[in-house]
């Protein structure tokens, strides 16, 4: 991306760099290489008869639509466990999932990055809206499945109107934003998204093409209550052997062969196609009724049918900063609900990224509700967190966005190192650490929408940190409470995507999500909770969502680059592991003090404060959880060994001195900003932690030892 004027692929973020995108994006381009049948751009092609906007706006919707497609499409197929995607391997096989879903999740902000850059107030608005539909009947679709529920057919088909056409009502709502056609094609977007969903459904058990392949009949395999499964059941409810078929996700081809056949038996391809052709009929009577529409022949092909916040030092340091910033209590409070909430999913993110098994003494969430689940959860949380920041200021989302982006940048790079092998230079670990650890500062209030992992997020020092940095803001209770909320979302969303990731077992002592609620439902949950972050983003300042987007960009361009370094064992230079640490580490200390920020007569500048903070806090970390690079060994004594080589190394020593130096910085900052004896006492405490560490680290000889 050096040369401004060549053509830049519509999935290159607008404000990261050219050469780091096509690192972190592997896995999309992975999937363009065999494209689709483009119903999306032909549909909104079509409506376009109807709105008349500028060939340059339908250019960059479609573009925006193109990127969340392909997004879906990369968490679709972990959440289904599939194996073929467009007649290719899918992505995640090829690439692993943590890179695959850290791709998906960038590209979800790049998206967004878009929707702002339409420069239209109502285009976040509608994008949040219409995310948050879509990862509702993802949610709904997976729930059923992993809890083994039958859907009634009318529910089915609410969940179908938000799910598969989820896409193509923000492709006509944006373009609508631009027309002076006041048209209502509600109606027709929902029946084409039933038509497109059941046809699906239809093809994928009646397709005879890959009856010898592995991917045969998938929905079978994967539990999936499909539309001719519904009818089966429901219409002959004596009948056990479908839904024993369906229990046992069976992989064997004579099983499904047998599956199809009581398929057809009971009538429900009949009925499905019957069901097909009214929604046809539907859809054109539709058409005729808006005057008409040449460009909708795409229907005449379809008819065929062929196919734990560490100790509350977060909330603490957001009372701490508003010595100098003297916001009100309820502003403050505010901000302390959107940190936690951040905070919360960079841990769940961290946990699994780092394969962790314990978080606090308990088990990582997403060994708890599996991987997936944990995923679905985080972003859905983060989500929230954006929707707080909305509620909380004008400019709180893009604050909030800002600093997800910075965390995920120095998370990704933390990762690429790890997967790679790769050794950053001290620089580039600093510019890492700044970014992974110091974003939690900024972020410090949101909420605590996951029950299951809000007790183990580190001990709530995200909330702390709101609470800290509201000694310098002094912003009013219930904006800290929006921003806290905001950033509890956004974080929380984190966490469950690293431990997703990482493949953890524990989170703050007790099993990661996703073992507890299945991969799938995790990752439904975790980006329908993101997008309910930037709803709460727009509702607390008109800029919030921005800031939330910016943010998430850092923070998915440090994540992705710390699992490109892992799964291509590069080791980094120090600079950009510094970089990488900045971005997923430091995003959410920044997200907080900006939305606070936006409420806060305080004119200080903290930069250099949150750089140091979010630095000592990423090293204090490594030093705190030691591992064996690449052979991921659980062998104790091998652990023991490799602390032993650090310590004759003098790498132990060398970190001690480092974090005692950051530590004079911090301390000297703080008087030069006029003294806060708040951030002084959470200073003091993560002092005495290291002392503790040079104590315990060589006495842990349980299975957790040095485990990252």
């Amino acid at each position: 991306m050096t040369d401004a004027n060549k053509t830049i692929p519509f999935y290159y973020s607008m404000s990261g760099n050219g050469q780091e995108d096509e690192k972190l994006l592997e896995p999309i381009r992975y999937i363009l290489q065999v494209p689709g049948k483009q119903i999306r751009a032909k549909l909104a092609k079509a409506f376009n008869y109807w709105l008349k906007i500028s060939d340059d706006r339908v250019q960059a919707i479609d573009d925006i639509v193109n990127m969340l497609h392909n997004s879906s499409i990369l968490i679709d197929d972990i959440q289904d466990n599939s194996i073929l995607r467009r007649g290719i391997p899918v992505a995640h096989s090829v690439y692993g999932i943590a890179s695959s879903l850290s791709a998906a999740n960038y590209v979800l902000f790049i998206a967004l990055e878009r929707v702002i850059n339409l420069q239209h107030p109502g285009a976040t608005t509608v994008y949040m809206e219409q995310l948050l539909e879509l990862h509702r009947g993802q949610g709904m679709d997976i729930f059923w499945r992993d809890n083994f529920i039958c859907p009634s057919e009318e529910d089915y088909k609410t969940m179908t109107i938000r799910k598969t056409g989820g896409l193509f009502n923000l492709a006509v709502r944006l373009m609508k934003l631009f027309s002076t056609c006041e048209e209502d094609f509600s109606s027709l977007i929902a029946t084409l998204g039933l038509y497109f969903q059941i046809r699906d459904d239809y093809c994928n058990l009646c397709l005879g093409e890959y009856t010898e392949n592995k991917s045969y009949c998938e929905d079978l395999t994967e539990g999936k209550f499909s539309f001719p499964i519904i009818h089966a059941l429901t219409s002959n409810p004596d009948d056990r052997q479908i839904i024993n078929i369906l229990r046992q996700r069976t992989k064997d081809i004579e099983v499904k062969r047998h599956c199809i056949k009581l398929l057809e038996r009971f009538g429900s391809f009949k009925y499905t196609r019957n069901v097909l052709e009214e929604l046809d009929s539907t859809a054109r009577a539709e058409i005729e009724r808006l005057g008409g529409n040449p460009l909708l022949k795409l229907l005449e092909p379809l008819k065929y049918i062929v196919q734990y916040t560490e100790k509350h030092r977060y909330t603490k340091l957001t009372r701490v900063f508003n010595y100098w910033l003297k916001i009100s209590p309820d502003k403050l409070q505010q901000i302390d609900e959107i940190v936690k909430i951040v905070y919360n999913v960079v841990i769940l993110y961290d946990d699994i990224q780092d394969k962790a098994i314990l978080r606090d003494g308990i088990p990582v969430t997403h060994s708890v509700h599996e991987l997936s689940c944990t995923i679905s959860a985080t972003n859905y949380v983060q989500l929230i967190a954006f929707e707080k920041a909305f509620e909380l200021h004008p400019a709180a989302a893009k604050i909030l966005t800002e600093q997800l982006m910075e965390f995920n940048r120095g998370q990704g790079m933390d990762m690429y190192w790890k997967e790679n092998l790769e050794c950053p230079t001290d620089n580039d670990y600093q510019i890492m650490a700044e970014r992974k650890a110091g974003w939690i500062v900024e972020l410090i209030k949101l909420l605590e929408p996951l029950k299951y992992i809000v007790p183990c997020t580190e001990k709530h020092r995200c909330t702390k940190l709101t609470r800290v940095f509201n000694y310098w803001f002094k912003i009013s209770s219930d904006k800290l409470q929006q921003i806290d909320e905001i950033v509890k979302i956004a974080y929380n969303t984190c966490i469950l995507y690293d431990d997703i990731q990482d493949k953890a077992i524990l989170r703050d002592g007790i099993p990661v999500t996703h073992s507890v609620h299945g991969l799938s439902c995790t990752i439904s949950a975790t980006n329908y909770v993101q997008l309910i972050a930037f709803e709460k983003a727009f509702e607390l300042h008109p800029v919030a969502a921005k800031i939330l987007t910016e943010q998430l960009l850092e923070f998915h361009r440090g994540q992705g680059m710390d699992m490109y370094w892992k799964k291509n064992l590069e080791c980094p230079t120090d600079n950009d592991y510094q970089i990488m640490a900045e971005r997923k580490a430091g995003w959410l200390i920044k997200l907080m003090t900006k939305l606070m920020k936006l409420f806060s007569t305080c004119e200080t500048d903290f930069s250099s404060l949150l750089s140091l903070l979010g630095y000592y806090y990423q090293i204090h970390n490594d030093y705190s959880n030691l591992y064996i690079l690449k052979q991921r060994i659980t062998d104790t004594d091998l652990k023991n060994n490799c602390v032993d080589l650090l310590e004759e190394l003098g790498s132990l020593k060398y970190t001690r001195n480092t974090l005692e130096t950051l530590d004079k910085k911090i301390r000297r900052e703080i008087e030069r900003l006029g003294g806060n004896p708040g951030l002084v006492k959470m200073l003091d405490e993560f002092r005495n932690e290291v002392l503790c560490d040079c104590l315990l680290i060589f006495s842990l000889h349980n299975y957790t030892y040095c485990t990252i």
